[in-house]
């Protein structure tokens, strides 16, 4: 057993300095472990496999965190070239499977595929909220000092949408140049201008605006080529992981007055470098306070800066070492050090985690002969969580009634569903369609509750504990009520070549003890239908030349003839050529070895068929496009172990049909086999009823 207690919302956008935790329940018994694959960016191999501990109490807990230096990466260049530039390695999509072993085993008991969603770099952690449409990443200041003779570079969180515009705005406002990224996915990206790419010699500054349908972020640029010290450009990394480049200015003097030890390249020698205090000369003039301040806050506490010294770009150490070498203005510097000491908030990611809701029973009464309904402001009075519920899972469907839900496009049978195809449960439910849930008694039948059906709710991938549905149903005398008429609504019928088929409906219809009752079936419309007997439960109708993947319909009236009550019921007959059926090719035994050919046959082409595969003691499977191996090589006393997989899903050819090669295989004196049975197709394809199963086994 593996359920989840804590993982983030599916597609949620994570900063992952800010601790992304994953909490699972697994068995409380010692005697199973827990083991996650780790996928990343949707690699077909896992990133990372390991085992995760649990406590007495079985839960397990692992903070991705542990992985940061692992899957994100960025490579520094000092070209900018005018345009958007990805930054995938700073953006990362991760997929978890957890998976229980038993101790020794090599089979997972248990698998759970938990939502996926995105990490993003950052070193420190901060208050990264994924709801803007486009925000800056780490570029604190609003008025950003810049070389008219050089660019700059935009970290972006993008989230998916259909344009993105990029304004250059004069003083006034007005636009001078603007572009658009169309149809982009959510992303890390920069945004690069070169300003030589543009003619901005009449502008002391500008504003770049970039803005989506829902939100709007913007940047000053002030231009310095005009102060009386030349501008000196530097990369520096920032918080999330970006190099972004800074223009720092001052006092002409200054360059001399660093001592030719200031920095130590990695290589251990010394080296002089030019860098000034852009700070001092904005305190000097009284402008932009808040911005240098945070400028050199963020360079400060940068683990990578670029200088370009001999026409190289130099890494130097780091912002505490530079800091406490500027001797000649350890005033101002000292002060800086203050910023880079400041508490930085915790923040978690606390808002972005789906914690399991909680639910509780709902319970509707009536009587035997009334249709009882649930309205979707019931289901929202039972849920509490703090993600509003956005479905509701119907785990099972009643013994004694009929259940069924109507939305926009009617009504839905489920009870008539699950009996066609039990593979449908459990069964999800937008609340957002849901008008009202259906659930008809069975006329003869009473109880609190008649029936209790097992109910979750939740957003997103997160489900809730499980609640019941309560159906409380009271007696009437069966002598006042109608005939009760028992079918399902839904009956399949295969056409063969001809347009030919039949069907069998398995009808029951009751009235009360000592009453007379007359059945009559009727179809409705045109419908090329005849029955063998249109006065019994359980009639057989011919279909003669039928259309294809066409509903048809039929009635049948009962009529109690000793009270006068009647009853009526319509039933849809849906008809297909694609009548999908499993077969099997057996070969000579060679040795320890048996080979099976499994073969789907009468499809529709391309269509997909569901299989359930039971094993029983070892054997291999081979792909359809190779031989890939499925090995379940277990020990002897756990052969009883079934090692059943269900929802393995393969598309069939261009003639409807594939075939999977089988190799049975057996080193002891036993029997080993596998069962094949289908359990649900897509499309216009139905389930052949006689062809949906096949058993093949090996003795030696």
């Amino acid at each position: 057993m593996i359920e989840i207690v804590q993982v983030p919302d599916r597609f949620r956008v994570i900063a992952d300095g800010n601790d992304t935790l994953i909490k699972l329940q697994a068995s409380l018994s010692g005697n199973y472990f827990v083991r996650a694959k780790i996928y990343v960016d949707d690699l077909p191999d896992p990133f990372l496999v390991q085992g995760w501990s649990k406590d007495d109490a079985g839960l397990c807990e692992f903070n991705l965190k542990h992985l940061y230096y692992s899957y994100f990466v960025n490579t520094f260049s000092s070209a900018i070239t005018t345009g958007f530039n990805p930054k995938p390695g700073l953006f990362k999509k991760i997929k978890i499977i957890a998976e229980e072993y038993l101790v020794g085993g090599t089979v997972p008991v248990a698998t759970l595929s938990l939502p996926e969603f995105y990490l993003i770099k950052n070193l420190r952690p901060y208050k990264f909220e994924d709801s803007k449409t486009v925000s800056f990443l780490d570029l604190p200041q609003e008025n950003i000092n810049v070389d008219r003779e050089s660019g700059f570079v935009f970290p972006l969180f993008l989230k998916s949408g259909a344009a993105l515009t990029v304004d250059i705005l004069d003083e006034l406002g007005a636009v001078l140049y603007t572009t658009q990224l169309l149809n982009y996915q959510t992303q890390l990206t920069q945004y690069e201008l070169l300003f030589s790419d543009y003619d901005l010699s009449a502008n002391q500054y500008v504003f770049i605006r970039f803005t989506t349908s829902q939100d709007a972020v913007q940047k000053k640029l002030i231009f310095v080529d005009a102060n009386i010290f030349p501008p000196k450009n530097i990369f520096y990394e920032n918080n999330s992981g970006f190099f972004v480049t800074a223009c720092l200015t001052g006092r002409k003097a200054l360059e001399h007055s660093l001592s030719p030890k200031s920095y130590t390249q990695l290589d251990g020698t010394d080296i002089t470098y030019e860098v000034e205090d852009t700070r001092e000369l904005e305190l000097s003039s009284g402008f932009g306070y808040k911005d240098i301040t945070s400028l050199i806050h963020s360079i400060a506490t940068s683990v990578d800066v670029r200088i370009q010294l001999d026409g190289f770009w130099e890494r130097v150490k780091s912002g505490t070492t530079k800091i406490t070498r500027f001797i000649d203005n350890q005033f101002i510097y000292g002060d800086a050090l203050r910023f880079s000491r400041l508490n930085i908030p915790n923040f978690t990611n606390e808002n972005a985690y789906a914690l399991i809701p909680e639910i509780v029973d709902i319970s509707i009464s009536g009587d035997e002969n009334s249709q009882l309904e649930i309205l979707p402001g019931q289901f929202f009075t039972a849920y509490s969580a703090v993600q509003p519920a956005t479905r509701i899972r119907i785990r099972e469907v009643p013994i004694n009634g009929l259940l069924s839900y109507e939305d926009g496009t009617g009504i839905i049978a489920l009870s008539d569903m699950a009996a066609n195809d039990p593979s449908i449960l459990p069964y999800d439910i937008l609340l957002a369609d849901l008008i009202r849930v259906l659930y008809d008694p069975n006329q003869r039948a009473a109880g609190s509750p008649l029936d209790s059906l097992d109910f979750q709710m939740g957003p997103s991938e997160v489900w809730s504990n499980v609640a019941q549905l309560n159906f409380n149903v009271t007696d009437i005398l069966d002598a006042d009520l109608p005939p009760e008429i028992i079918v399902n609504s839904l009956q399949y019928a295969a056409l063969d070549a001809s347009d030919n088929g039949f069907a069998y409906i398995n009808a029951v219809i009751n009235v009360a003890d000592g009453h007379g009752l007359t059945i009559l079936w009727t179809v409705i419309g045109s419908a090329p239908i005849t029955f063998d007997s249109n006065s019994v439960e359980k009639p057989t109708i011919t279909l003669t030349g039928a259309a294809d993947d066409t509903v048809y319909q039929i009635k049948v009236t009962a009529t109690d003839t000793t009270n006068g009550l009647f009853a009526e019921k319509t039933v849809n007959i849906s008809t297909s050529s694609y009548s999908v059926k499993v077969l099997k090719t057996e070969y000579a035994p060679v040795s320890t070895t048996k080979k099976v050919d499994i073969n789907f046959s009468g499809g529709q082409a391309f269509g997909t068929v569901t299989f359930k595969r039971t094993v029983y003691l070892p054997f291999s499977v081979l792909g359809v496009d190779g031989w890939v191996i499925y090995n379940y090589q277990l020990p002897q006393e756990e052969i009883l172990y079934g090692g059943i997989q269900t929802a393995l899903t393969i598309v069939l050819d261009a003639a409807g049909a594939a075939t999977i090669p089988c190799q049975l295989n057996s080193s002891s004196p036993l029997s080993v086999g596998i069962i094949i049975e289908i359990t649900s197709v897509d499309g216009v394809q139905i389930i052949d009823p006689v062809n949906n199963t096949v058993t093949a086994t090996h003795h030696i």
